[in-house]
């Protein structure tokens, strides 16, 4: 029964079948750490602050630094 239902689900598919790839969780965990820097800032700047995000730098996979810039003296 389990193998008709699989067949089922895998012949109506259209296009062949892909793997991921070895890098799916380090493509995953990056998209993830910028979709949470992107939405840590909205929400900061929703509630009235000013926010520069700063790459951590080569490694893609960490948050981006959420700095407040200081306002110049004077």
């Amino acid at each position: 029964m389990i193998l008709r239902i699989a067949w089922a689900v895998m012949s109506r598919q259209e296009e062949d079948y892909r793997q991921d790839g070895g890098d799916l969780h380090d493509r995953r965990e990056a998209r993830r750490g910028q979709h949470l820097a992107e939405r840590y800032q909205k929400t900061l700047e929703h509630l009235g602050y000013r926010v520069t995000l700063i790459s951590p730098g080569p490694d893609p996979t960490g948050v981006a630094d959420l700095t407040h810039p200081k306002e110049p003296a004077g």
